[in-house]
């Protein structure tokens, strides 16, 4: 959709419904582009976001995998498959400590990758955020969040 049709699409919707519109709309836009950064290294958006909440965990055991589950950005249906093909890409792994709990850590392969693709992730980032000014991105940063948790 170029341009001069995205304002005549909005414009011709209830009021009510124009940003929630043009959200989804930047939404797709931003994971279409993620899609195209993350098919160059073998991985998707979901499992590069999943490995980040690993690699962020302060337990010796890693991350509960409940726990793992409920901050993701956006859980994919196939979450149970994307862990196997995480284990299996050994770039993850489950362990079950004394309690019965399922824990899953990032192994050493799973650390390499994101060390060797976070500066062109935040690259990327930067290039579609400096697109419009410190003062707006963080004026709707403050916005959104506002709005998320006013939904809650």
């Amino acid at each position: 959709m170029n341009n001069n049709n995205l304002y005549m699409y909005i414009n011709n919707i209830p009021d009510d419904s124009k940003l929630i519109y043009a959200v989804e709309i930047l939404r797709q836009k931003i994971r279409k582009k993620l899609d195209e950064f993350f098919s160059n290294i073998g991985i998707d958006v979901f499992k590069f976001n999943f490995l980040m909440i690993l690699k962020n965990a302060k337990s010796e055991f890693g991350v509960k995998e409940q726990d793992v589950q409920e901050s993701l950005l956006v859980v994919p249906e196939y979450i149970d498959k994307m862990q196997e093909e995480l284990i299996l890409s050994g770039l993850i792994s489950v362990n079950i400590i004394e309690t019965g709990e399922k824990y899953i850590k990032i192994t050493d392969n799973g650390l390499n990758l994101i060390d060797n693709i976070y500066d062109d992730y935040q690259k990327f980032n930067s290039k579609i955020s400096n697109r419009i000014s410190k003062e707006d991105k963080d004026i709707l940063r403050e916005k959104m969040l506002e709005w998320f948790v006013s939904i809650e």
